[in-house]
């Protein structure tokens, strides 16, 4: 506990002048003391600029904290409003944790494609029993390769194939962030790509 004991009715925001100057002495027990402060009102922000995604607005808190009490000490003879320096580095991070998760779904193809491109299937309008049935082998194909996959992929990966799942609603399901669900299914597809290429059929 600090030396400096504040009243429990003082404004918010003379607390937090009063731990900012705090923070350039050195003290910085003070810096987790300005984060608890906000923190009911920055876990909200990140909730509504997460989309409502729980587990990304966490991540999010989780890397304001770390950035804070990296930062804090050396800005905080300029911060003049705490909560606003708060709230824009949160913002950021979670702006950033948006960037992180359209990276990974850019560098996930989805498996979709690779039966698509499958070159023994012929490409109709109208399946031929031969075409159905090459489908089937390469479904047969990825149900081998999946009994492969740790539980922890397999379950995400035919969440996402299977059950034709969107990413949010699969990090919803699973009670995981969505990058983790990216993740997955990256590992996922790397390991079973191999298995799912079309070979070569000599004809």
């Amino acid at each position: 506990m600090n030396s400096e004991v504040r009243n429990q009715n003082q404004p918010s925001e003379a607390v937090a002048i009063q731990l900012v100057e705090q923070i350039c002495r050195g003290e910085q027990a003070a810096i987790w003391e300005l984060y608890s402060l906000y923190q009911a009102e920055l876990s909200h922000q990140c909730l509504v600029w997460m989309h409502g995604n729980a587990h990304d607005a966490d991540e999010a808190l989780s890397r304001l904290v770390l950035k804070a009490w990296e930062s804090l000490p050396r800005h905080a003879h300029k911060i003049t409003n705490a909560k606003a320096w708060l709230m824009r580095m949160a913002y950021n991070l979670c702006i950033d944790l948006h960037r992180q998760q359209q990276r990974e779904l850019k560098r996930l193809q989805p498996l979709d494609s690779l039966l698509a491109n499958d070159e023994r299937m012929p490409q109709s309008a109208t399946p031929s029993p031969e075409t159905a049935l090459l489908k089937r082998e390469v479904y047969e194909t990825i149900n081998q390769a999946l009994q492969g996959l740790s539980p922890r992929l397999n379950s995400t990966f035919s969440l996402w194939f299977y059950n034709d799942m969107s990413c949010d609603a699969i990090a919803q399901h699973q009670g995981i962030s969505l990058a983790n669900v990216y993740k997955r299914l990256q590992q996922a597809r790397d390991m079973l790509q191999p298995q799912l290429r079309p070979t070569t059929v000599e004809g």
